[in-house]
This record gives C-alpha cells, structure tokens and sequence, in this order.
C-alpha cells in the first residue's frame, strides 16, 4: 500500500492523478513536492501503471507496530515519505505493559500532533505499601515525586499513565489519516540488502491462508523486538546478562475491594496499580519473587490466584477477571549497534520495567533515525547522517540500563518496611536531560562541549547547550497583528523542520541571517525571530517566518541571551539543540554537516 501523504502537494493536474505512468521511486519523487506542509491538500492512494499495473509499495518497510514501529511511521509520515508497517500478530496487542509515559515523550506527542494521548492519560497514582496483614496502611507517597505545576521551559513536568495499547490505538489513527494502515498477520522472514535496496521475504496470513513474496524496499527499520528478524539479519548482539533469578510477572486485572486510588504494594512481591483505562475496578500487575515459578503461574490461572492471595493477604478482595498475564525476564541487555546499510532497528535495549524508561527510550529511538533518514531519503542530508543515530542513542541506552538496573537491585533486595523507598525515581527519570552533547553534528559556539558528557543530566536555567532537549518559551507575542495572540516555542517545532531561532535586538542584524538562510531548502527550515521583552516600532523583516516578543521573558531567560546580544538557536526536528552559535558562520557549519 502507498501511503498518502497530507503534506504533499501534487504538481501535476488533478485529474491525471488517479493513474501516472512511473517507473521507479525517483520519478515518482520528481513528481511529488513538498513547498508548504501547512497549506498541502491530502492525495489519495493512487495506483501506478507501468510498474506490472499492480498498487506501488512505499520505499520504507517498518516491521513491528509497537510504539517505536508506530512512531518511526508517523515521523515518517510527518515527513512526507511512504511508509508500510507491517505486524506479525493477527490482532493488536492488548495490555496496560509500559504505561508510564515521561515527560519527555509527552513533549513528543505534542510535536507529532497526537493530542488524544496527552488528554486521557492520568497521574500515577500514590503507592500504598501495608503492614503485615495487608490491609493497615504503612507508607503512602509518590513514585515520581509529587505532582508539580508546568514551568514556562517544561510545560510537562509530570509522569503520566496511559496503558500501552491505548497509546498504539492513537497513534494507528494518526496513521490512518496518511491512508497507511497496518498490516496485521504480515512476518518477515528474511531480508537481504544489496547497494541500492532491501529484498524481504514477507509472509501474509489471511483468512486462514497463507503467501510468501519477494519485495524490494529502500529502507527497513525494524520494531519487531529482541528476537526479530531483523535484529538477526543485522547480526546485533545483545551486551549485558541475563536476570533468571528475578522473573516477573505483569498483567491486567479486575478486583472488587480495592480501592482505586493507589499503587498497592504488598513488600515488593506484589503491586497493583490502579488505572481508568480498564474500566471499574481496573488494576495493573507487577509481581516479582525469587524461587517462584512465574512461567507457571502466567500458564496456571488457579496456581496464579493461590500465589497472589497468599502474598496480600486479603480475602476480602475478590479477583474478578485477569484479562491477560504474561511472564516477564529483565534481561539487562543492550544493542551493540541500531542500524547498518539500509537496515536499522529501534528499541535497541531489554531491561527491567523497573524506572519506566524502556517504551520512552524506544519511542525516542524512533524520533532521532526518522527525521534523518527522511532527509536522506529526499536528496536533502548526506548518507553519513544516518551514522549519528548510532552515535547519539547508544549513549544514552547505556545509561538508562544502568538506572533501570540499579533500581530493580533496589526493589529486588528491599524488605516490607523499606518498600516504598525502593520504588521512588528522581527526575533524571523524567527524560528531559536526555541529551546528544559531543555529538559530532552538534555546533555550540559558547558552552565547554565535550564529549562523553552525562546523557541523562537534569537541566536548569542557564545550562544550556547544543545537544540538549530544546526548552519551550510561552508568552511570545507576535509583532504584527493581534497582540493578545500569545504562542509559545512548542507551537513552531515539529518534526519535519528544523527551526531556527534568531534572538535580536533589531532587524539590521536579523536579515543578514534570514538571508543565509536562503541557501537552504525552504521546506526544511522555519525561522523565527526573537526580539527582548519591551521592544516596539520594530520593523517586519521580509522572509522570517515568524517575528515574536518575548513578552514573558522566558526565551531569553532559558536560552541563555544576554539583551543586546545576538544568538542563533537551531532546533532539530527532534526537538533537540542542534546550534548555538553568534551569527552565519557557526548557522553554515551546523548545516553543513547535516545537508548536503
């Protein structure tokens, strides 16, 4: 299936677009363009002749329609590029699995423009742990800390709770807007890179019959797990150990008697969170316990049922329905490398649930190779490009193994009295210091950028640098038209641009950067200018797309400006701070490493 794309704009008749002679994936991006994402009407599937008349398949193969599969597509999508995602099950998965979801991927949905999952998604409730008896309170508290007003740099500032597969359903009808639905029932099983494609061999299961085919694609990305094939055909090897000793049990279930405002935690054996997702009287499994058989009681409702009561202690609770349970095994594991050739894989790590990094790191995995990859795929950005998806995310999976890790150590070796305590996370675990500093396709002109720098620092005020996840800056007022229409920062990134943010105190010196700027591919790079708060009569400087106040004062503050200065800020499509630097020559060194 080709999927449409929204924010393309067809240059040829409309008429003519039902059926168009191609004869390769270049003709067809010659006829394709891109000038203005925002303004572009939708196309639909057209259906290619020339080509053995049979539908054209997008030139990017993802397999596995998991978070990071889904937001790899839709990134993808956003871009203006094809995309097929295929899934091996016959049905969606169910289940609440990793429903914590940070701040940081909050800020991500946002910019992929998925509003449903920022609107029903929940605080995590407080966690209760119990004396011995299981029903006297010992400790309440929060797992995140407690819940904390948005600040003007981070507008989500909280760790909300989302079941997994309530997410996926969203961003499967983001997906569907670009005419890309997911292939259930569809298994790689096997793949073959030559210089300029990918050959797969693809099963598909269909009404209870099943076809294999050969299939050609530009790229694949793989989202189909630790024992995917595609993580085989890579060769990827998994570098850590194995946890045997430590299986876990996770599920969802219905139990009448509990009340639905807490995370109940029985010693650290048993815990049931509570969620509206499942409806009344909806909990969350998270049970672990050394020298008990966790794949038998995944396997054994009854054996499961005796094990639980015998840990909480309460036969005044009466288990309703376990809607699924599965086996769990932290396996502290990560890839030795995400991608080769034309093949990359996100997710590139197995761990412990503990710390709730495991789906956020993935969905970020996703986020940094796609905005890449689309460059390179429209001729933009250099192949090299795609290198720095190693470069910059294996640092960071690294890190967040060892946080996970030592909190499930934590939890493993905790008693009844120190449970809760085991279970709290500070806000390196919220995401936001997630950075690339020392990526060599960063440019910081005023901070001591080196690398090997913490990946997971927490950042604040003043501490700036490129590499780091880009602050939002509310307040800004626009210079011409209303000024009661306030925007801020988080409203211009999105991930098919990079932004470029020019702090001002006139025009004079904003045009001669706008001007630079025009050596560059219009659909590529959105520029705004940023003049200090107080600033009146100034003049409109043709080609900026936006002009701003920083009526607030939090730009200037966040972003490190000095007033009576100039910066030149440029912001990934990743939302990350890819440039800091003082004028034009330090804007053509960012760019020119990231386009050709």
């Amino acid at each position: 299936m080709l999927c449409a794309m929204p924010d393309l704009r067809c240059v040829v008749p409309p008429a003519a677009s039902r059926e168009i002679r191609l004869t390769s994936w270049d003709s067809l991006r010659v006829i394709f363009k891109s000038p203005n994402p925002a303004s572009c009407q939708p196309l639909q599937i057209i259906r290619v002749s020339g080509m053995s008349d049979s539908p054209i398949l997008a030139p990017v193969l993802v397999v596995g329609a998991g978070l990071s599969g889904l937001v790899a597509a839709l990134t993808l999508a956003k871009n203006g590029i094809p995309v097929r995602v295929v899934e091996r099950n016959l049905e969606h998965r169910k289940g609440q699995r990793g429903a914590g979801i940070a701040p940081r991927t909050l800020e991500l949905y946002h910019f992929l423009e998925v509003p449903e999952i920022e609107k029903h998604a929940t605080l995590l409730p407080l966690v209760q742990t119990y004396h011995p008896g299981g029903v006297q309170p010992l400790e309440t508290l929060p797992m995140m800390g407690p819940a904390s007003d948005p600040t003007p740099s981070c507008p989500y500032i909280n760790y909300l709770a989302l079941g997994q597969d309530i997410v996926e359903g969203y961003l499967r009808e983001q997906l569907a807007k670009y005419s890309c639905l997911v292939e259930l029932g569809a298994e790689v099983l096997s793949l073959e890179q030559h210089a300029g494609h990918v050959e797969v061999r693809l099963a598909k299961t269909q009404g209870g019959h099943r076809t294999e085919k050969l299939e050609r694609y530009d790229w694949v990305i793989g989202a189909d797990g630790a024992r995917g094939v595609v993580r085989k055909h890579l060769g990827v090897t998994f570098q850590g150990e194995t946890r045997q000793e430590d299986d876990m049990l996770v599920g969802d279930f219905r139990i009448k008697g509990l009340d639905d405002q807490h995370w109940h935690m029985w010693g650290t054996i048993v815990a049931f969170r509570a969620t509206p997702d499942l409806g009344k009287n909806g909990f969350v499994l998270f049970a672990n316990a050394r020298g008990i058989d966790m794949k038998k009681l995944a396997a054994d409702h009854d054996a499961l049922l005796e094990f639980l009561y015998s840990v909480i202690e309460r036969k005044d609770l009466i288990i309703e329905e376990v809607y699924w349970v599965s086996e769990f095994r932290p396996n502290v594991r990560m890839a030795n490398k995400f991608g080769e050739g034309r093949v990359f894989i996100v997710g590139g790590s197995v761990h412990s649930p503990t710390g709730g990094q495991g789906g956020n790191s993935s969905v970020q995995d996703a986020f940094n190779l796609s905005w890449k990859l689309a460059l390179v795929m429209k001729g933009l950005s250099p192949p090299s490009l795609l290198e720095t998806y190693n470069e910059e995310r294996i640092p960071v999976i690294a890190e967040m193994l060892k946080l996970t890790t030592h909190l499930l150590d934590k939890s493993v070796e905790a008693d009844r009295a120190t449970t809760g305590k085991a279970f709290e996370r500070g806000q390196e675990y919220f995401m936001l210091g997630v950075n690339y500093r020392g990526s060599r396709i960063v440019v910081d002109e005023f901070g001591a950028q080196t690398a090997g720098a913490n990946p997971y620092v927490y950042l604040s005020a003043g501490t700036l640098q490129a590499g780091d996840r880009a602050p939002d800056s509310p307040g800004l007022e626009p210079m011409f038209g209303p000024r009661e229409e306030h925007t801020s920062l988080f409203d211009v990134f999105r991930p098919w641009y990079h932004t470029v943010v020019i702090f001002t105190n006139g025009p004079s010196q904003a045009r001669s950067t706008i001007s630079a700027l025009k050596k560059y591919p219009s659909t590529t790079i959105r520029s705004v200018l940023v003049y200090p708060k107080g600033s009146s009569g100034v003049k409109a400087v043709e080609g900026a797309d936006f002009q701003l106040i920083d009526g607030g004062g939090h730009a200037y503050e966040w972003y490190g400006v000095v007033a009576g200065t100039t910066k030149v800020v440029v912001v990934r499509p990743d939302a990350v701070v890819g440039a800091l630097v003082g004028g034009i020559d330090g804007l053509q060194q960012y760019f020119g490493q990231v386009l050709l």
